[in-house]
């Protein structure tokens, strides 16, 4: 599948140096990467050419946030937590959310986003996925994100956010 282009993702966790969080969303498709990060933080990153998203010191309410560069017709998202050699490293407790387009059309950036809704809970899970069910409307959103429900001793490691979209 294809990732939609986006404005921005940012974050307000502490990022682990050289683990941005760009890591975690490619516009497009995935092809072949060669992702700089300190490859000596893990053992994994010696055999493979790409990198995550890596947070430390997480706080309750810290988020990750994707601005679409327009607003998308959501039909699923999934998300990769932790690693096999990293499993402890996944968001214990938290939420997926999503906001409609501000309605302050000339907003840019975060402004872009309206009021976030809850999508669904995060519960320490290595995969997340959502996809709109039969009975749902369809639903156009300007972001999404990623939010910590509880300040947690674990690092967050994110491998990908694979957001699809109708049309």
């Amino acid at each position: 599948h294809v990732n939609p282009q986006i404005e921005l993702i940012s974050t307000s966790m502490t990022v682990v140096p050289t683990f941005s969080v760009h890591f975690a969303y490619v516009e497009g498709t995935r092809t072949a990467h060669s992702d700089v990060c300190d490859k000596k933080m893990s053992p994994v990153l010696k055999h493979q050419n790409r990198c995550w998203f890596w947070a430390k010191s997480v706080d309750e309410e810290q988020d990750v946030t994707v601005v679409f560069r327009v607003p998308i017709k959501l039909e699923a998202i999934s998300i990769v937590f932790g690693h096999a050699q990293h499993a402890d490293d996944t968001l214990k407790n938290g939420r997926l959310e999503v906001a409609r387009q501000s309605d302050h059309p000339g907003d840019d950036g975060e402004g872009k986003c309206g009021l976030f809704t809850l999508l669904k809970h995060i519960n320490g899970d290595r995969m997340l996925a959502w996809k709109i069910g039969e009975k749902e409307a369809e639903m156009s959103i300007a972001c999404l994100r990623i939010v910590t429900s509880k300040a947690q001793k674990q690092w967050i490691l994110i491998q990908d956010i694979s957001v699809k979209a109708r049309g």
